[in-house]
């Protein structure tokens, strides 16, 4: 049996901005906001000294692991950069997005959700679809409406029931481990 990798670690997935807190009090004297003078959507704790922080949702949204190493005098905040080469693109855009949500607040838009966010969606919608018991028209009609599904099923191309086909294929791989490539 296979062990389910956290969403959380940044060695699974780069687009998880590492910091470090050193020096300052420990952890419960310190919150979330230190990073960003915000308040996170969700933290998780998941030890002592290392917090996990959300900020935003959806395309929105923007992850943090603090670490903390206690000291004395004042905190001092770093970043660390990524273990691996393939990393770097990942983690500068997600730097990018902690500069601006500490520049500017919420997240805005001037850096964009990840492209295959959409495609993402429409694979993830076919396989609770399918895993629903729902047949391929029906996943269709969820898809693309129920106009469009009945003028298009019949079409002699099969483009839409091909496409569905692709999704719910999709959607079987990714849940039985594709996942962990969208994390790299």
């Amino acid at each position: 049996m296979r062990e389910a990798q956290p969403f959380w670690d940044p060695d699974q997935c780069p687009h998880v901005l590492r910091l470090t807190v050193l020096g300052g009090a420990g952890p419960p004297e310190i919150p979330a906001q230190l990073a960003t003078g915000l308040h996170p959507a969700r933290e998780v704790w998941a030890d002592a000294r290392t917090l996990h922080v959300l900020y935003g949702s959806g395309d929105r949204s923007l992850q943090i692991r603090m670490r903390w190493f206690a000291g004395t005098g004042p905190a001092y905040l770093s970043v660390e950069l990524p273990t691996s080469a393939g990393a770097l693109g990942p983690w500068l855009n997600t730097l990018t997005r902690f500069s601006r949500l500490q520049a500017t607040g919420p997240i805005d838009k001037g850096v964009l959700p990840d492209p295959r966010g959409r495609r993402l969606h429409v694979i993830l919608c076919a396989l609770d679809g399918s895993l629903s018991g729902a047949s391929q028209r029906e996943i269709a009609t969820m898809l693309v409406g129920p106009e469009r599904a009945e003028e298009d099923w019949r079409h002699p191309g099969q483009h839409l029931r091909d496409r569905v086909r692709r999704a719910v294929k999709r959607g079987h791989a990714l849940m039985n481990g594709g996942y962990l490539e969208l994390l790299g």
